[in-house]
């Protein structure tokens, strides 16, 4: 059985314990509602999550471009950036579909050239990692941009209290 196809065949089952494994990575109560609450509305992390992880299966079934992903793994990233996951925690998710495919395909497919079938599914996975890391580091920048400036807003407010800095915004020299 071809690879690609297989992937489209069995496209719920993979998004769904693809899920799993990524629910897996938040604490206990936070994974089980992940998984529970099915609705988007009232999960929008966990729709932003499988929204991200079937269009990824799109690129990597060939049905979507590889540079039009973003938008779909943007939010997905943010989400983790801002609950403070680390860089590889924040883009190892998508590396989780490689598990999840060898596990499936293993088990179904012919043996003869399951090897370089399966590479190609994982340079793939690899390549939207990259893509992933980009966006994780520009969110991060983002987030330490928006601290450094709310430091600043704070400090200028308490100066402004203490009566040292006038209204053209200048800080006053001490005497």
């Amino acid at each position: 059985m071809d690879l690609i196809n297989f992937l489209k065949e069995n496209k719920e089952n993979i998004l769904k314990k693809w899920f799993k494994h990524i629910s897996e990575t938040y604490h206990n109560d936070t994974s089980h509602f992940l998984i529970n609450k099915k609705d988007p509305f009232a999960n929008p992390v966990g729709g932003a999550i499988i929204k991200g992880l079937s269009a990824i299966l799109d690129v990597i079934c060939g049905e979507a471009d590889k540079k039009d992903i973003s938008p779909f793994i943007d939010p997905v990233i943010r989400i983790r950036a801002i609950q403070n996951f680390s860089p590889s925690e924040s883009t190892a998710f998508i590396l989780f579909l490689k598990d999840v495919v060898r596990e499936r395909f293993y088990k179904e497919s012919s043996k003869e050239n399951f090897i370089d079938r399966l590479l190609e599914i994982e340079t793939r996975i690899d390549e939207i990692v990259f893509i992933a890391f980009d966006i994780y580091a520009e969110c991060r920048e983002k987030i330490n941009d928006i601290k450094a400036n709310e430091l600043k807003d704070r400090t200028y407010k308490a100066f402004e209290r203490a009566g040292l800095v006038d209204k053209t915004d200048k800080v006053l020299q001490k005497p």
